[in-house]
């Protein structure tokens, strides 16, 4: 078996499987075929360079796709650290106001809020801000570990949730 690569198409092909193939496939190894997949698969993109080697280039990544991952990396992060996923406002209002709920557990609720709200959503509007107003917005770098754990209250909102039940 042999594997091509076709700029032309900027596909691949098998010797086993094709007959027929663009007039332009270039031979590579599985190991370089394998490299070329897990490249891709990281953003970047196949292409030949004027030697006639297929290598892989990096791809700019637009600022949509990284204030995604950046969206993503916070709603990870305080699922991470507090054990429920993308807590609402509506949750914290509604625990810290209701009279029935304990006060200390309506205090540490408010706790979590101040957190999020006086700290993790501040970095993120931080990093979005540095996200839209380079031209370059893969290289922005953010870690809401680094930049928010610091601060974080000694309790998490699962565990004031469970108090509850």
């Amino acid at each position: 078996m042999t594997r091509f690569y076709s700029p032309k198409t900027a596909g691949f092909y098998d010797s086993r499987i094709h007959i027929e193939m663009p007039g332009d496939v270039i031979e590579i190894s599985d190991a370089h075929y394998m490299a070329l997949l897990a490249g891709q698969a990281e953003g970047h993109s196949i292409q030949c360079n004027d030697d006639g080697h297929v290598i892989l280039v990096a791809s700019e990544l637009s600022a949509t796709t990284v204030l995604r991952r950046l969206e993503a990396d916070l709603h990870r992060y305080i699922e991470d650290t507090h054990g429920y996923s993308i807590p609402s406002q509506a949750t914290f209002q509604a625990v810290a106001a209701d009279p029935a709920t304990p006060e200390e557990i309506r205090d540490q609720c408010r706790s979590v809020a101040r957190w999020i709200h006086g700290t993790v959503l501040p970095y993120y509007y931080k990093a979005k801000a540095d996200v839209i107003s380079t031209d370059h917005p893969a290289q922005v770098v953010w870690s809401f570990s680094d930049a928010c754990d610091t601060s974080s209250p000694g309790v998490t909102l699962s565990s004031v949730i469970s108090k509850l039940g």
